[in-house]
């Protein structure tokens, strides 16, 4: 076979071929506190009759015999048929794993998000066994692919999408999914790279929406793939920048968490409510807690700019605060009646005239109610007074009610200025909070201990607020399951 030496073709060969090394990490060990539950590992034995005890460890080699004819290496042609014929057997493999496929042969209703079940016992792959077979006919013997596969689809949750359950049966849990369905009829695919049987194919679909480079390998079973389209797209998309809403994002007050930060505290008293020094301290005490969590967690994020400047005001609001659970204008009727004509000149006048990248305003009142923040959104872009972000704070006590002031409720609403959601009960959908147990029980935006060192900031929220760049398709989808929009 003649060898393609253009500098293009080898340069991107050669740097798709080393992305395949290290696609993708090994099964989540992160301890649970965390809300990264470690994963279900009781797959990938190396005989069908191996004992559940055995499967617990990923095969080094398959040990697995399959049906597939050697095919030896050929002209270009051949080439290019064969590895479009494992292609459409790798398609069949995202099926199972990453689109969820199988969830349509369980024996039983689809289980909730976090628990799985048995494929009918007349199913194709109703032994997991067959399903492995199916793995070590397409990929390299002990590649991460398989492993992956068998370990880590999805990326997010506490088991994988199939597994080998109880007698070997195949067993499917159903927490996402990808939606991804590559055309490999369709699709054009040439052989860009021959390097004494290490191959690199290019893949583009009809649409010619994206072209992946695709690994190969001729084995002694024949040639097999180094990689899976579907993980070679996932990181081609996590590449890729991504924002929740390009038009409105960060344009408030508060942008990322990150840089120097101020908040103002209002320590606002109305007709039915006042503060004492005692109280006041007892606040700040709290929100220094708070914040010193939020800086230690931003260095394990590489965010070593963070700090916070506190501004602490008196003031006799305009607007008694009783009742105002969801105030959306009351950063506007809070100074009716008073020397500001509103929040926009109540917070220059308070910034003791330095630049700071963030400035929110917190107005604190001395009673029970349920603490709520008014983020910059999309609706009130246009209109200055929702420009400075705000947050309304009750000093509740945990023997007044059902809420009470901590410093992870402090954090949590804090967060809203930032980009952060809500991640708990009625503002998210019956399944997006079973995904959210799934993923991250722990989020403070999901949980909010007395102890802020029991939660975390995970891959959602992190992303959010501006410490991570890249989110998964995974996690965009649960999105979908937020009440934000």
């Amino acid at each position: 076979m003649k060898r393609l030496t253009a500098a293009l073709v080898l340069a991107a060969a050669l740097v798709l071929t080393a992305c395949t090394a290290s696609h993708i990490p090994a099964p989540s060990t992160e301890d649970p506190g965390t809300g990264e539950e470690s994963r279900q590992t009781a797959a990938s034995p190396p005989s069908e009759d191996s004992s559940a005890e055995e499967s617990a460890q990923p095969a080094e080699s398959s040990g697995i015999e399959t049906d597939d004819p050697i095919v030896e290496i050929g002209p270009e042609q051949a080439l290019c048929d064969e590895a479009r014929r494992l292609l459409l057997l790798d398609k069949e493999v995202i099926d199972i794993f990453a689109n969820c496929s199988l969830r349509y042969e369980l024996e039983e209703s689809i289980p909730p998000a976090g628990e799985a079940a048995a494929i009918k016992e007349d199913s194709r792959y109703a032994s997991f066994y067959e399903i492995e077979k199916l793995l070590y006919s397409v990929y390299t013997p002990g590649s991460f692919t398989v492993e992956s596969y068998l370990y880590s689809v999805p990326a997010h949750g506490p088991m994988p999408s199939a597994f080998r359950g109880e007698g070997g049966r195949t067993f499917v849990s159903f927490t996402y999914d990808a939606g991804y369905h590559p055309d490999v009829e369709n699709a054009k695919i040439s052989l860009v790279s021959d390097d004494y049987g290490f191959y690199v194919f290019e893949y583009t679909e009809s649409s010619a929406k994206e072209t992946l480079y695709v690994p190969a390998e001729q084995t002694g079973s024949g040639l097999r793939l180094a990689n899976s389209l579907y993980f070679l797209r996932e990181e081609q998309m996590q590449a890729l920048p991504w924002t929740r809403d390009a038009e409105t994002e960060r344009r408030g007050s508060c942008g990322t968490l990150e840089g120097s930060c101020l908040i103002i505290n209002v320590f606002a008293e109305d007709s039915t409510s006042s503060w004492t020094d005692a109280d006041i301290g007892a606040v700040l005490e709290m929100q220094e807690q708070g914040l010193e969590f939020l800086t230690e967690l931003s260095v394990s994020y590489e965010v070593d700019s963070l700090s916070f400047d506190i501004n602490n005001v008196g003031f006799a609001v305009g607007t008694d605060a009783a009742g105002l659970e969801t105030g959306g204008t009351y950063g506007i009727d809070a100074f009716a009646g008073t020397e500001y004509s509103g929040i926009r000149e109540f917070t220059l006048k308070n910034s003791r005239d330095f630049y700071y990248d963030n400035v929110c305003v917190l107005f604190h009142f001395n009673k029970y109610g349920r603490s709520y923040f008014v983020p910059c959104s999309a609706d009130f872009t246009e209109e200055d007074e929702y420009y400075y972000e705000y947050g309304v704070m009750f000093y509740s006590r945990p023997e007044d009610g059902e809420y009470f002031a901590c410093a992870a409720v402090y954090m949590h609403e804090l967060l809203h200025a930032f980009g952060a959601v809500d991640l708990y009960g009625d503002m998210m959908t019956e399944r997006g909070n079973y995904l959210a147990d799934a993923y991250f029980p722990c989020d403070i935006m999901r949980y909010v201990p007395t102890d802020i060192y029991q939660c975390n900031i995970n891959m959602l929220t992190s992303k959010l607020i501006g410490w991570d760049e890249h989110l998964d398709g995974q996690m965009k989808a649960l999105l979908d399951e937020c009440s934000y929009k």
